[in-house]
Protein backbone atom coordinates (compact mmCIF):
# COMPACT_ATOMS: atom_id res chain seq x y z
CA UNK A 1 0.00 0.00 0.00
CA UNK A 2 1.28 3.60 -0.73
CA UNK A 3 -0.46 6.48 1.68
CA UNK A 4 0.62 10.07 -0.06
CA UNK A 5 0.09 13.09 2.41
CA UNK A 6 -0.94 15.43 -0.03
CA UNK A 7 -0.87 18.64 2.46
CA UNK A 8 1.41 21.13 -0.40
CA UNK A 9 1.32 20.26 -3.81
CA UNK A 10 -0.47 17.16 -4.54
CA UNK A 11 1.61 16.68 -8.09
CA UNK A 12 4.91 16.64 -6.00
CA UNK A 13 2.94 13.69 -3.93
CA UNK A 14 2.21 11.82 -7.34
CA UNK A 15 5.99 12.64 -8.71
CA UNK A 16 7.15 10.56 -5.04
CA UNK A 17 5.22 7.49 -7.20
CA UNK A 18 8.41 5.19 -7.93
CA UNK A 19 9.35 3.86 -11.39
CA UNK A 20 8.45 1.06 -9.59
CA UNK A 21 5.58 1.99 -8.13
CA UNK A 22 3.26 0.15 -10.37
CA UNK A 23 3.38 -3.05 -8.05
CA UNK A 24 1.57 -1.32 -5.43
CA UNK A 25 -2.09 -2.58 -4.74
CA UNK A 26 -4.03 0.64 -3.18
CA UNK A 27 -3.31 3.71 -3.79
CA UNK A 28 -4.60 6.38 -1.02
CA UNK A 29 -4.00 10.29 -1.27
CA UNK A 30 -4.88 12.34 2.37
CA UNK A 31 -5.39 16.03 1.48
CA UNK A 32 -5.56 16.69 5.34
CA UNK A 33 -5.53 20.42 4.29
CA UNK A 34 -8.20 20.59 1.56
CA UNK A 35 -5.83 20.70 -1.18
CA UNK A 36 -7.74 20.70 -4.36
CA UNK A 37 -6.72 17.95 -6.64
CA UNK A 38 -5.57 19.76 -9.17
CA UNK A 39 -6.11 18.82 -13.28
CA UNK A 40 -3.01 18.12 -13.63
CA UNK A 41 -2.30 16.15 -10.38
CA UNK A 42 -5.89 13.97 -11.88
CA UNK A 43 -3.86 13.74 -14.90
CA UNK A 44 -0.97 12.20 -13.46
CA UNK A 45 -2.91 10.51 -11.59
CA UNK A 46 -5.10 8.60 -14.52
CA UNK A 47 -1.51 8.12 -16.41
CA UNK A 48 -0.40 6.05 -13.24
CA UNK A 49 -3.86 4.11 -13.57
CA UNK A 50 -2.90 3.28 -16.96
CA UNK A 51 0.56 2.38 -16.17
CA UNK A 52 -0.31 0.10 -13.64
CA UNK A 53 -0.80 -3.92 -13.78
CA UNK A 54 -1.76 -4.30 -10.09
CA UNK A 55 -3.55 -1.55 -8.41
CA UNK A 56 -7.05 -2.86 -7.60
CA UNK A 57 -7.80 -0.20 -4.73
CA UNK A 58 -7.87 3.37 -4.75
CA UNK A 59 -9.46 5.85 -2.50
CA UNK A 60 -9.56 9.91 -3.28
CA UNK A 61 -12.17 10.33 -0.81
CA UNK A 62 -12.02 14.04 0.55
CA UNK A 63 -9.42 15.08 -1.82
CA UNK A 64 -11.14 18.51 -2.59
CA UNK A 65 -11.58 16.30 -5.89
CA UNK A 66 -13.61 18.45 -8.09
CA UNK A 67 -16.70 17.51 -10.08
CA UNK A 68 -14.06 17.97 -13.79
CA UNK A 69 -11.45 16.33 -12.29
CA UNK A 70 -13.38 13.47 -11.09
CA UNK A 71 -14.04 12.60 -14.61
CA UNK A 72 -10.32 12.40 -14.89
CA UNK A 73 -9.31 10.65 -12.78
CA UNK A 74 -12.82 7.98 -13.23
CA UNK A 75 -11.49 7.86 -16.80
CA UNK A 76 -8.11 6.12 -15.62
CA UNK A 77 -10.67 4.03 -13.10
CA UNK A 78 -12.71 2.38 -15.90
CA UNK A 79 -9.31 1.84 -18.41
CA UNK A 80 -7.54 0.29 -15.76
CA UNK A 81 -7.08 -3.43 -15.99
CA UNK A 82 -6.41 -4.05 -12.06
CA UNK A 83 -9.04 -1.87 -10.57
CA UNK A 84 -11.48 -3.29 -8.31
CA UNK A 85 -12.37 -0.85 -5.30
CA UNK A 86 -12.69 2.57 -5.88
CA UNK A 87 -13.47 5.34 -2.93
CA UNK A 88 -14.42 8.62 -4.08
CA UNK A 89 -16.67 10.36 -1.13
CA UNK A 90 -17.20 13.94 -0.69
CA UNK A 91 -16.71 15.42 -4.29
CA UNK A 92 -16.68 19.26 -4.31
CA UNK A 93 -18.47 21.36 -6.83
CA UNK A 94 -16.67 23.49 -9.38
CA UNK A 95 -19.81 26.81 -8.86
CA UNK A 96 -22.05 25.85 -5.97
CA UNK A 97 -23.42 22.87 -6.22
CA UNK A 98 -22.25 19.67 -8.00
CA UNK A 99 -24.05 18.51 -10.91
CA UNK A 100 -25.11 14.65 -10.00
CA UNK A 101 -25.97 14.09 -13.33
CA UNK A 102 -22.69 14.25 -14.89
CA UNK A 103 -21.30 12.62 -12.46
CA UNK A 104 -23.90 9.66 -12.46
CA UNK A 105 -23.63 9.76 -15.73
CA UNK A 106 -19.50 9.05 -15.33
CA UNK A 107 -20.21 6.57 -12.57
CA UNK A 108 -22.80 4.55 -15.13
CA UNK A 109 -20.45 4.04 -18.06
CA UNK A 110 -17.53 3.54 -15.28
CA UNK A 111 -19.30 0.45 -14.31
CA UNK A 112 -20.71 -0.33 -17.59
CA UNK A 113 -16.84 -0.51 -18.49
CA UNK A 114 -15.02 -2.08 -15.80
CA UNK A 115 -14.77 -4.85 -13.23
CA UNK A 116 -15.26 -2.77 -9.97
CA UNK A 117 -16.49 -4.94 -7.18
CA UNK A 118 -16.77 -1.58 -4.61
CA UNK A 119 -17.61 1.86 -5.19
CA UNK A 120 -17.94 4.15 -2.22
CA UNK A 121 -19.22 7.49 -2.77
CA UNK A 122 -20.59 9.20 0.00
CA UNK A 123 -21.16 12.96 0.37
CA UNK A 124 -22.07 13.72 -3.44
CA UNK A 125 -24.94 15.23 -3.32
CA UNK A 126 -26.83 12.49 -5.30
CA UNK A 127 -30.55 12.79 -6.04
CA UNK A 128 -32.92 10.10 -7.07
CA UNK A 129 -32.92 10.15 -10.70
CA UNK A 130 -29.35 9.32 -10.64
CA UNK A 131 -29.32 5.99 -8.99
CA UNK A 132 -31.08 5.12 -12.28
CA UNK A 133 -28.14 4.60 -14.64
CA UNK A 134 -26.62 2.77 -11.35
CA UNK A 135 -29.96 0.28 -10.99
CA UNK A 136 -29.50 -0.16 -14.76
CA UNK A 137 -26.56 -1.91 -14.03
CA UNK A 138 -27.10 -3.73 -10.91
CA UNK A 139 -30.14 -5.48 -13.59
CA UNK A 140 -27.51 -6.06 -15.96
CA UNK A 141 -25.90 -9.39 -16.79
CA UNK A 142 -22.34 -8.30 -16.77
CA UNK A 143 -22.68 -6.73 -13.23
CA UNK A 144 -19.86 -7.51 -11.03
CA UNK A 145 -20.13 -5.18 -8.46
CA UNK A 146 -21.00 -6.59 -4.57
CA UNK A 147 -20.27 -3.54 -2.32
CA UNK A 148 -22.22 -0.18 -3.20
CA UNK A 149 -22.11 2.44 -0.32
CA UNK A 150 -24.09 5.83 -0.99
CA UNK A 151 -24.50 6.74 2.38
CA UNK A 152 -25.56 10.41 3.48
CA UNK A 153 -26.06 11.44 -0.11
CA UNK A 154 -29.84 12.81 -1.29
CA UNK A 155 -31.71 10.12 -2.87
CA UNK A 156 -35.45 9.62 -1.37
CA UNK A 157 -37.58 7.36 -1.28
CA UNK A 158 -37.61 7.23 -4.93
CA UNK A 159 -33.64 6.96 -5.35
CA UNK A 160 -34.25 3.68 -2.57
CA UNK A 161 -37.29 2.11 -5.32
CA UNK A 162 -34.95 2.15 -7.99
CA UNK A 163 -31.78 0.41 -6.08
CA UNK A 164 -33.51 -2.12 -3.94
CA UNK A 165 -35.54 -3.17 -7.48
CA UNK A 166 -32.49 -3.20 -9.67
CA UNK A 167 -30.88 -5.41 -6.68
CA UNK A 168 -33.58 -7.62 -6.47
CA UNK A 169 -33.88 -8.24 -10.13
CA UNK A 170 -29.87 -8.56 -10.37
CA UNK A 171 -29.13 -10.94 -7.61
CA UNK A 172 -25.63 -9.95 -6.96
CA UNK A 173 -24.58 -7.02 -4.40
CA UNK A 174 -23.94 -8.54 -1.14
CA UNK A 175 -23.97 -4.58 0.55
CA UNK A 176 -25.63 -1.49 0.45
CA UNK A 177 -25.44 1.59 2.49
CA UNK A 178 -27.74 4.30 2.05
CA UNK A 179 -27.50 5.93 5.18
CA UNK A 180 -28.55 9.38 6.30
CA UNK A 181 -30.34 9.78 2.47
CA UNK A 182 -34.08 11.06 3.68
CA UNK A 183 -35.47 7.92 2.52
CA UNK A 184 -38.02 8.59 4.94
CA UNK A 185 -41.47 5.49 5.44
CA UNK A 186 -42.05 5.34 1.91
CA UNK A 187 -38.32 4.50 0.84
CA UNK A 188 -38.34 2.34 4.25
CA UNK A 189 -41.87 0.60 2.22
CA UNK A 190 -39.85 0.29 -1.33
CA UNK A 191 -36.91 -1.42 0.95
CA UNK A 192 -39.56 -4.00 2.74
CA UNK A 193 -41.24 -4.64 -0.52
CA UNK A 194 -37.64 -5.92 -2.44
CA UNK A 195 -35.48 -7.02 0.50
CA UNK A 196 -36.66 -10.67 0.75
CA UNK A 197 -35.99 -11.14 -3.09
CA UNK A 198 -32.59 -9.51 -2.96
CA UNK A 199 -31.20 -12.94 -2.67
CA UNK A 200 -27.65 -11.82 -2.28
CA UNK A 201 -27.58 -9.23 -0.05
CA UNK A 202 -26.12 -9.91 3.07
CA UNK A 203 -25.31 -5.86 4.75
CA UNK A 204 -27.79 -3.45 4.19
CA UNK A 205 -27.03 -0.19 6.20
CA UNK A 206 -30.22 2.16 7.14
CA UNK A 207 -29.30 4.29 9.84
CA UNK A 208 -30.68 8.31 9.68
CA UNK A 209 -33.36 7.83 7.59
CA UNK A 210 -36.44 8.70 9.29
CA UNK A 211 -38.07 5.48 8.71
CA UNK A 212 -41.10 5.78 10.74
CA UNK A 213 -41.53 2.42 13.12
CA UNK A 214 -44.49 0.70 11.56
CA UNK A 215 -42.27 0.50 8.55
CA UNK A 216 -39.09 -0.63 10.54
CA UNK A 217 -41.78 -3.02 11.56
CA UNK A 218 -42.03 -4.48 8.04
CA UNK A 219 -38.73 -4.60 7.52
CA UNK A 220 -37.94 -6.50 10.61
CA UNK A 221 -40.79 -9.04 9.75
CA UNK A 222 -39.02 -9.95 6.10
CA UNK A 223 -36.17 -11.68 8.17
CA UNK A 224 -36.54 -15.11 7.87
CA UNK A 225 -34.70 -18.38 9.13
CA UNK A 226 -32.14 -19.11 7.90
CA UNK A 227 -31.42 -15.77 7.84
CA UNK A 228 -28.64 -14.68 4.75
CA UNK A 229 -27.83 -11.05 6.85
CA UNK A 230 -24.50 -10.75 8.17
CA UNK A 231 -25.06 -6.83 9.19
CA UNK A 232 -28.49 -4.87 9.38
CA UNK A 233 -28.12 -1.35 10.58
CA UNK A 234 -31.27 0.84 11.89
CA UNK A 235 -30.44 3.23 14.27
CA UNK A 236 -31.30 6.87 13.56
CA UNK A 237 -34.80 5.50 12.55
CA UNK A 238 -38.26 5.82 14.80
CA UNK A 239 -39.37 2.21 17.21
CA UNK A 240 -42.30 1.47 19.25
CA UNK A 241 -42.87 -0.85 21.33
CA UNK A 242 -44.12 -3.30 18.52
CA UNK A 243 -40.57 -3.00 17.22
CA UNK A 244 -39.07 -4.73 20.89
CA UNK A 245 -40.95 -7.09 20.39
CA UNK A 246 -40.06 -8.09 17.21
CA UNK A 247 -36.84 -7.48 17.81
CA UNK A 248 -37.41 -10.21 21.07
CA UNK A 249 -38.76 -12.55 19.27
CA UNK A 250 -36.23 -12.68 16.09
CA UNK A 251 -33.06 -12.71 18.75
CA UNK A 252 -35.18 -15.32 21.13
CA UNK A 253 -35.50 -17.44 17.93
CA UNK A 254 -31.95 -16.62 17.06
CA UNK A 255 -33.55 -15.50 13.34
CA UNK A 256 -30.90 -13.06 13.58
CA UNK A 257 -27.64 -12.72 16.29
CA UNK A 258 -27.19 -9.80 18.36
CA UNK A 259 -24.22 -8.98 16.56
CA UNK A 260 -25.93 -9.02 13.08
CA UNK A 261 -28.12 -5.85 14.05
CA UNK A 262 -27.09 -2.55 15.67
CA UNK A 263 -30.51 -2.25 17.64
CA UNK A 264 -31.72 -4.41 20.58
CA UNK A 265 -34.55 -4.60 23.21
CA UNK A 266 -35.00 -3.99 27.13
CA UNK A 267 -37.48 -3.71 29.89
CA UNK A 268 -38.50 -0.01 30.75
CA UNK A 269 -39.77 -0.30 34.43
CA UNK A 270 -41.23 3.16 33.77
CA UNK A 271 -42.98 2.18 31.01
CA UNK A 272 -43.85 -0.94 31.70
CA UNK A 273 -42.82 -2.00 27.92
CA UNK A 274 -40.62 -3.00 26.33
CA UNK A 275 -38.78 -0.34 24.06
CA UNK A 276 -35.51 -0.46 21.77
CA UNK A 277 -32.04 0.31 22.55
CA UNK A 278 -28.99 0.76 20.65
CA UNK A 279 -26.09 -1.77 20.12
CA UNK A 280 -23.08 -1.17 19.03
Amino acid sequence: MCDLPCNYDPCSCMRTLPEKGRTFTTLLLHCWQRTTLSCKAASMLREFLLASKTLHTLNVSSCSLSQYNFAIVADGVHKSSSMRNFYASRLIGGNLTLDTEKIASIVGSLLMQNKLVELTMQQCEFVAQDMEVIAEYLVSPRCVLRKLNLAYNLISADGAMFLMGGIAKGGTLELLDISGNSIGSHGGEWVAKYFSSCYMLQHLYLNDNKIEAEVINLILLTLKKPCRMKRLQLYGNLFDARTAMIMRRLLDAKVVLQEEIDISYTYDEALQDYRIVPWR
